[in-house]
Parts: structure tokens; sequence; C-alpha cells
């Protein structure tokens, strides 16, 4: 490899916290991160790594274009690179989510619903919802899940809600109503589950906009985190619902905290929190039983303070300010060490091979020079 980063081997010794939700016993561990190899893809321009399929061993990426989609082999090579169509009877308007699973790229599109397509992009399957709906922001993660004659998905909002006369009542709303959504094809009956976590901040009476919600399904455990929050929630299905198991704490002390502001402030929450960026969740992965947390801790005011975020280049580099680092919780959820740095200058993505190898991207902005190739970095967690 090109990169010096191949050099890299954090290593940290620290004695864990419990998870800040109960007295569990503490473990003593000592992980150690290091970057393994790296995928040196010859696309010329941005290229964002959306998910990994383990059934095919693909990647499926967005690309520089608009509704560009790239696949990748287990090497990198790119093996199919197709545009949806914007135009005619085929196409698609706004796309909220996208992922593959099977060999079979998913996606939820708000003109036409849930589809699914080859790799060429030739479309396999559609179904449209008998409503409109949108979603305030694109969904990261999986697009929806199959049960039977059931689709289980991200509660969307629908164009004929009775609460979105404004920002604040929207959003006092949406804090309130539960996460995910289910519709039977057949039927067409329509029901939601997973209660919205009251241990969230997102419930403290106050406006926090939008909540990015990230959700992953791992066998009967579905994880749930939010933005501008340093815990996740564990759900477990039974009997067709979803049921909050536990609220899972990263343990740490030392971070800046996510602030609301009165909801009768709600239109100037982003003038108001303007110098504030809060601890949050980056990514979470599971492999062979441990739940892998990426998350920063937040950028301080004063450091905030020095920038101009309305400066595109200047907002770069504040990015460059948050600091990533790894915690690491056993089966039973259990944190046995968090604090494991992380090697500066990468983005982590949500993907994690089935060899457990987290995928992060070069971040040329830090590194100050641009390059031919995209590369991503492998990374792995040893213990030892």
């Amino acid at each position: 490899m090109r990169s010096s980063l191949l050099l890299v081997l954090i290593s940290i010794f620290w004695v864990s916290c419990t998870n800040g939700t109960s007295n569990e016993t503490k473990e003593i561990s000592n992980f150690q991160v290091k970057i393994t190899d790296s995928l040196q893809i010859d696309y010329l321009g941005s290229l964002w790594m959306l998910d990994y399929d383990s059934s095919s061993q693909q990647y499926l990426a967005y690309g520089n274009r608009d509704k560009e989609l790239v696949v990748l082999n287990q090497e990198g090579e790119i093996i199919s690179n197709f545009d949806f169509a914007s135009d005619g009877p085929e196409a698609l308007g706004w796309i909220d989510a996208l992922s593959l699973e099977n060999g079979k790229i998913g996606l939820i599109d708000r003109k036409s619903g849930f589809l699914k397509f080859d790799i060429q992009g030739n479309r396999l399957w559609n179904y449209k919802l008998p409503y409109s709906f949108y979603h305030i922001n694109s969904i990261s993660g999986r697009s929806f899940y199959s049960f039977g004659s059931e689709l289980f998905y991200l509660r969307p909002e629908r164009s004929d809600n009775t609460y979105s006369g404004n920002s604040a009542s929207m959003f006092q709303e949406m804090y309130r109503l539960p996460i995910l959504e289910a519709i039977d094809t057949l039927t067409q009956e329509v029901r939601m589950t997973m209660d919205f976590p009251a241990t969230s901040i997102y419930r403290d009476g106050e406006y926090h906009f939008w909540m990015f919600p990230n959700l992953m399904k791992s066998g009967k455990d579905w994880i749930l985190s939010f933005r501008q929050e340093l815990q996740f929630y564990v759900y477990r299905e039974r009997n067709k619902e979803i049921e909050l198991f536990k609220t899972v704490s990263l343990g740490l002390s030392d971070f800046v905290e996510g602030q609301g502001v009165s909801f009768e402030q709600a239109d100037d929450y982003f003038e108001m929190t303007k110098n504030l960026i809060p601890g949050s969740i980056q990514s979470i992965y599971r492999h062979e039983g441990n739940t892998l947390v990426v998350y920063h801790k937040g950028v301080a005011e004063e450091i905030v303070k020095r920038y101009d975020r309305d400066d595109r280049d200047a907002s770069a580099k504040l990015n460059l300010e948050k600091k990533f680092f790894l915690a690491v919780f056993n089966s039973a959820f259990q944190l046995l060490q968090n604090e494991v740095p992380l090697p500066e200058g990468l983005i982590f993505t949500s993907l994690i091979s089935s060899e457990g190898e987290i995928l992060a991207l070069k971040d040329q902005v830090y590194f100050g020079s641009e390059q031919d190739q995209v590369i991503y970095y492998k990374l792995k967690l040893v213990e030892g």
C-alpha cells in the first residue's frame, strides 16, 4: 500500500467503565485497531460506499452524478455503473434510502415507493404506498425489511399529516411517534411499532431539530441511534412487535452535550446553537456478537468560534477538529472498552465486512492532496 497509514497501529491500555445504565460487572480489555488493507478504486471524483452485501461480496456506492450507482467487487473493482432515470415512465424522484442485499439493490423513492433492481439497474419489483410520503432527510442504513407479507421501514411523514403547520409542532409530534412503520402488502393495513425511547434527549421537552435516526438489524436485535447522543437503544422482536430492551451508554463523562431550545424558539434554533458541535455516534457495527461504535466527543465552543461556518473551506477544516474513537461492547451489551483512538484523516462508513473489517474513506481534505484513485482503508479490531 502506498500510504503511510498502513503503518498505523493504535493501541491503548484502559480499564473500561460500566455502560451507565446498570451496575454490570466491569471487564478489563485491551483492544487495538489497525489498518489491514485498502481498496484503491479507479474512479475519478467522489465515491461514497453505501452498503456491503456479504452474500454476494459486493459493495454499493454513490457516484459523482445525480442518481449514479456503482457496484464493486470484494477487491474494489467496478463491475457495474449506471444512472437511475430522471425522466420518462420509470423516472425516480427523490431517493431516501439505498441498500444491497442478496445481490439486489433495494431503495425507497418518494415518487415510486419501494423498489428492487439488479446490479445493472433493471427494475425487478415495485410496491407503492397507498399515500404520499416523505422523509425529512435521507435514511442511513437498510432501505426496508420484509417479513412475510409485511414491509418494515423507518416511519415517513405523510403529506396530509395534521401537525405540519410549523417546525415546532411537527418535531414535537415526531419526538412522540414510534420509529418504524409496517404495511401488509396484501391487506394494505398500516401499523407502527418501536416506541420512541423515553431516555433520549429528544424527549426532554425541548426542540432539537431532526433526530437523523440510524437503524440496523442484527438477528432479532434492532439497534437505533440518534445524532447528538452518545448512547444507543437495543430493541428486540417479540410477537410481531419491536420493543425496547435496553438503553446503552458509551460510558463517557468528558464530551460536549447536545442542547435544545424551547419550542417557542424553534425558528431561531440554528442561530442559537451555531457554535455547538455535540458528541455523536457516527456508526455502529455488529461482528461475532460484539457491538462496535465509532463516535466523537464533539468540539469545544471556543474552537468552533475560530471558524467561519459560512465558508465552505473553513467548515471542512472545522470538521477535522472531531476526534474519533471506538467503543466495544460484548454480546450482552456490556462495555468492554471505550476511547480506543482511531487513525485521523478517515471518514468512517457504516460498512463492515464478514471478516470484521470496517471500511473508511481516506479524507483528501485532511491530507491536502488530490489523487486519481479513491482509497478506502480496512480497519480491524484485535485484542491482546
